[in-house]
């Protein structure tokens, strides 16, 4: 049995018939399953094989999908075997497939399925990398009508559905409220404006000759890399949807 095989490309829970992949992000935002191009997916007597390209080397996430994956294969009446691999290389977050999927792809060999940042969806699906996912998600009675609009934005070009979101972020700054009293700041009332972040992150630096004892903020670590996170978190915006709409 063969499948038309793009790339499938999931942004939450495509959930292969309709309930695999319930999950989750990175840093990056929301993540996403995807499909690509090219070849057919391979068949073991009458059963087909689907392959998963995922992005957990180990921990919970990795944990989740392995279970996800027997879950399914014990349940499905489908005759469908799903099978998991990590893929990684030095990036980080879910877009370490990147690089090692677009050659995939190129050499007529990707996975039915892997894992995509939903900010690349857009550019994926310009390049007829992914294959858009309406008819399979009609077949499979899912809908994105319960998907946040934030999330199901980034999995829609040119009104297609090219992604299904599986998990996205909520991002916060936390702050110390006894170093803030400690530096002289007011614990009940932090930084409103780019201003007020900067003198409070200088207050809160201690300095020990030409090394550091206590900093205050360190605006590139771990959600703060992206320079999307600041902006949105001061009112910036960096996409226009009257201009360039979607549809």
């Amino acid at each position: 049995m063969k499948l038309t095989k793009r790339f499938i490309a999931l942004t939450t829970a495509l959930a292969l018939s309709a309930a695999l992949f319930v999950g989750c992000g990175s840093s990056a935002g929301s993540t996403s399953v995807a499909s690509a191009s090219a070849g057919g997916a391979a068949a073991t007597g009458a059963k087909t094989e689907i392959t998963v390209w995922h992005t957990w080397g180990a921990g919970p996430g990795l944990d989740a999908i392995i279970a996800a994956a027997k879950l399914y294969n014990e349940t499905n009446d489908k005759n469908i075997q799903v099978n998991v691999d990590f893929v990684a290389n030095q990036s980080s977050g879910n877009t370490q497939t990147m690089d090692k999927l677009m050659a995939a792809i190129a050499a007529g060999s990707p996975p039915e399925i892997a894992m995509l940042d939903n900010f690349q969806i857009a550019s994926w699906a310009a390049q007829d990398a992914l294959v858009p996912l309406d008819d399979l998600m009609k077949t499979a009675d899912l809908n994105l009508d319960d998907v946040y609009d934030w999330a199901k934005g980034g999995s829609i070009y040119k009104d297609k559905t090219y992604s299904i979101p599986y998990n996205g972020d909520a991002r916060a700054l936390f702050y110390n409220k006894d170093l803030f009293t400690a530096a002289g700041l007011d614990p009940a009332n932090p930084p409103k404006t780019i201003a007020e972040f900067e003198a409070a992150a200088e207050k809160l630096t201690i300095r020990d000759g030409a090394n550091y004892k206590q900093v205050g903020i360190v605006p590139w670590f771990k959600a703060g890399k992206p320079i999307y996170t600041w902006g949105w978190s001061f009112g910036g915006n960096f996409y226009d949807k009257d201009a360039y709409p979607r549809g």
